[in-house]
């Protein structure tokens, strides 16, 4: 790897972290809000866009949850989705309509 890259690559992580830190500051100081739910939450993600698997996981994690009597429901943003607005796909939704939406409604929340 050549010197220039070495150098734009360490200088990105060291911004990365240093915004991460301060945005977790701000939240751990109180000086940003959280939303606090009456409901327990499942966060899969992270900064890679596609292909990491995230989908599998979640299915896995529906059908765990379902076997154990629990109700579950998936919110996802659906990055590059068509429609801009709030949509809710659920397992009476046709496939036509979740891939308008950018939305999976295979994943079998409800």
């Amino acid at each position: 790897m050549s010197f220039p890259r070495r150098l734009l690559e360490g200088f990105l992580k060291w911004l990365y972290g240093g915004l991460a830190s301060a945005k977790n500051f701000l939240y751990d100081s109180g000086l940003a809000d959280s939303i606090r739910l009456d409901v327990p939450v499942v966060s899969v993600g992270n900064l890679t866009l596609g292909g990491t698997g995230k989908t599998p996981i979640v299915e896995n994690i529906l059908q765990e949850l379902q076997q154990r009597g629990r109700r579950v429901a998936v919110v996802s943003r659906n990055y590059k989705a068509r429609c801009k607005k709030t949509c809710r796909i659920d397992l009476s939704s046709s496939a036509a309509e979740g891939a308008g939406a950018g939305c999976l409604p295979a994943l079998g929340a409800g």
